[in-house]
């Protein structure tokens, strides 16, 4: 019964999927981790590691792992395999059918008070959304902490900033910075 939950989850993710990954990576967080307990903090954030270093979009590899990691102990291999194909087609399948529709209404209404109203609202909410799921991700489990582990929070926050001034200010790609931060976080810690 837990996967049927978890499918839930995951359509409702896709249905109000404002913000871009971080908001959706937020609630995917707030559904796996503290509403349903089906994962720790820890176990959370290795599989969002993991859903931004493999290709596509980190929020559809995350609910495709998440599906599968939830259901593997309770139902074995294969039905596993199925639960996240079937997770990954319900994230898409709002977007395969919205995307078409609201192209054709931005370009018909290009220009238009309406349209420049909603996009001038949902860009700072993109970042409130963005800058919330920073919050959520800054735990000890993830950091470390300045009286427990100094060296591996001062590492995170070093490997924190870096990031935001080479993403910010030099224009990096943030894969590149990924993978350069995964390759100082392996020599460091």
């Amino acid at each position: 019964m837990p996967y049927v939950f978890l499918l839930i989850a995951v359509v409702l993710v896709a249905l109000v999927a404002f913000g871009g990954d971080a908001a959706l990576l937020a609630y995917l967080q707030n559904e796996l981790v503290v509403r349903h307990g089906w994962m720790t903090m820890e176990e959370f954030t290795e599989l969002t590691a993991i859903a931004q270093l493999t290709p596509g979009s980190p929020a559809t590899n995350l609910s495709t792992y998440a599906a599968y990691a939830v259901s593997k102990p309770l139902f074995g291999f294969w039905a596993a395999l199925g639960c996240s194909l079937l997770a990954t087609l319900l994230l898409a399948a709002p977007s395969l059918w919205l995307m078409p529709q609201a192209l054709r209404r931005v370009r018909a209404g290009k220009g238009h008070g309406v349209a420049r109203v909603v996009i001038g609202i949902l860009r700072p909410l993109a970042c409130g959304l963005t800058g919330a799921a920073l919050v959520l991700m800054l735990t000890p489990g993830n950091f470390g902490s300045p009286s427990q582990s100094p060296w591996q929070f001062g590492v995170s926050l070093f490997l924190f900033a870096a990031t935001a001034v080479g993403v910010g200010h030099f224009r990096f790609h943030p894969a590149f910075m990924l993978g350069l931060c995964a390759v100082a976080g392996f020599i460091l810690l």
